[in-house]
């Protein structure tokens, strides 16, 4: 009895360095032999071989989970530039000192501020990280930090919520100077 073995079941079970190496030669041999030969396996340029039914539903789901009992939120375009003029007027702190590596007690409250502000606005820890210059793990320890000391702390609460409408006032400007 023979079971035939489909090509998303072998790549499943290559390691990465075993699929790169079977990507290499089936490149390799399209262009020794013909470029239709292997045409059902298909690359993405992260590295999924396999069948191009495969490749979608591999890609498609990858980073679309949401662990139960988390409120999904909806991604928007997060306007950088408004965000960081909202921090640097309500906090009165630079942004070359809250978006580099300056540490002090205004500073901190400052990254802080655009971190939990830029959560809560569907920026992405990644792009938090690229925005302040802290790595993804800073980024959500003072994501964290930030959340327990608005908590606790009606001051931080008051300009958290300013720094929230001074942006939604700068980009409701920047939209119309554009118009």
């Amino acid at each position: 009895m023979s079971q035939q073995i489909s090509w998303a079941d072998v790549t499943n079970l290559l390691s990465p360095k075993g699929q790169k190496e079977l990507v290499d030669f089936i490149k390799a041999e399209r262009e020794r032999r013909a470029p239709q030969w292997l045409a059902e396996m298909h690359e993405t340029p992260s590295g999924v071989l396999g069948s191009e039914e495969f490749v979608d539903s591999m890609i498609h789901p990858i980073g679309e989970f949401t662990p139960k009992g988390t409120r999904k939120t909806v991604q928007t375009e997060l306007d950088a530039e408004a965000l960081i003029a909202a921090v640097e007027r309500i906090c009165g702190v630079a942004r070359q000192e809250f978006c580099g590596k300056a540490k002090g007690a205004r500073v901190i409250e400052a990254k802080e501020t655009l971190i939990l502000s830029g959560r809560r606005l569907g920026a992405s820890s990644s792009a938090l990280s690229i925005l302040t210059g802290l790595d993804i793990a800073n980024v959500s320890r003072r994501h964290d930090a930030g959340v327990r000391k608005i908590r606790e702390d009606p001051t931080l609460r008051d300009i958290h919520s300013q720094v929230i409408d001074t942006y939604h006032r700068n980009v409701k400007e920047s939209s119309i100077s554009q118009a």
